[in-house]
């Protein structure tokens, strides 16, 4: 299809130039002029339109590449440069470094003072050296000797100070043990004794409960122990009765219960009578105030009853033995807070007595 379209131009017709001017000339009746010199043929050459541009495709694809290589070989020469501008930046500091290191280290100035700093030590050296012979050999052997006397200085041992000792008396009841509860002040005394009244202590026991606080110690009288516990008493009582009483706890099956043994000081027995009658009125009217609350009784009056040969009087605030009980024994008063516990007392009382 392609040799049907660009014919060989070798195979077209061939027109001579000159055989043509001479038939023109015969035909006018001219003289034939003189033949020109004829041109070289030329035979053009034609390449197809596909391959033209293949190659031309061909051409671009290389200068695209060749474009591709110029860019790299440039970012590489930029890299290169940045390394050399880094390099020669780094010798000059080197350089600048051992210039300055090497003229101080070389110069006058440095050698001139290490020399004068070495004479002015050797120099302070030997004249020490020389003070310490000159004093050991010729000032110290013509000093006089001095006597010197120490006076022993006595230490002077500050007496601690006395304080009050704490006397305990006898217990007014016999009892099978006792115990100590101390405190520093009556607001801590009232949980301890709480504490101490839930401990078991032994059914049918009488436990002495000494009672101490403050500091120097000393033993809570009994308007203190009103007052931490909160118990509202005449005070005519207390005024009647003296310090030097014994406190217990009796431990029977329903728990522990309060025994007061106090002795009725001399000629106080009508005090005693009075204020006790005045207290029991006001319990049987509103109860017993302990721990700052009214705690109301589940019989109207007091109860007198004896236990050998012995009067007390009762009254209950709980069905499980507890209440207020008291009794005049001789010269002692005894409360307690249930009817085993007087009883109890009474006992040990009595049989001391016989």
């Amino acid at each position: 299809m392609a040799e049907d379209q660009n014919p060989d131009i070798n195979k077209l017709p061939h027109f001579d130039i000159r055989t043509m001017q001479k038939d023109l000339a015969q035909q006018n009746g001219d003289s034939p002029s003189p033949a020109p010199t004829p041109l070289p043929s030329i035979s053009p050459r034609i390449f197809p339109t596909s391959t033209v541009i293949n190659k031309s495709r061909t051409i671009e694809e290389k200068i695209t590449t060749v474009q591709v290589e110029q860019e790299k070989i440039l970012e590489k020469l930029a890299e290169l440069d940045q390394r050399e501008e880094d390099l020669r930046k780094q010798i000059n500091a080197l350089e600048l470094k051992k210039e300055t290191g090497t003229y101080f280290k070389n110069s006058s100035v440095h050698k001139g003072f290490i020399w004068y700093t070495a004479r002015i030590g050797i120099a302070m050296s030997t004249l020490f050296i020389m003070g310490l012979l000159f004093w050991f050999l010729w000032i110290e052997p013509l000093m006089p000797i001095k006597d010197v006397s120490f006076e022993p200085v006595e230490e002077k041992i500050e007496p601690e100070p006395e304080y009050k000792k704490v006397t305990v008396g006898y217990p007014h009841v016999s009892v099978d043990s006792t115990q100590r509860i101390q405190a520093t002040t009556l607001e801590e005394l009232t949980p301890l004794i709480l504490n101490f009244k839930d401990a078991d202590l032994g059914v049918g026991t009488l436990t002495r409960v000494v009672l101490i606080h403050g500091n120097p110690e000393e033993l809570v009288s009994l308007p203190q122990l009103a007052r931490a516990f909160m118990i509202e008493a005449p005070e005519e009582l207390f005024s009647a009765l003296s310090q030097d009483y014994t406190s217990a706890m009796y431990t029977q099956a329903e728990g522990s219960r309060v025994v007061l043994v106090a002795k009725i000081l001399e000629n106080a027995n009508e005090t005693v009578l009075a204020s006790i009658g005045k207290w029991r009125s006001a319990i049987e009217q509103g109860g017993i105030t302990m721990f700052g609350t009214q705690v109301p009784t589940i019989s109207p009056r007091f109860r007198d009853l004896s236990h050998q040969d012995t009067p007390f009087a009762c009254i209950a605030i709980s069905r499980q033995d507890l209440g207020v009980c008291y009794s005049i024994i001789d010269n002692l008063l005894v409360i307690t807070t249930s009817g085993q516990g007087i009883e109890k007392v009474i006992e040990k009382i009595t049989n001391a007595t016989d």
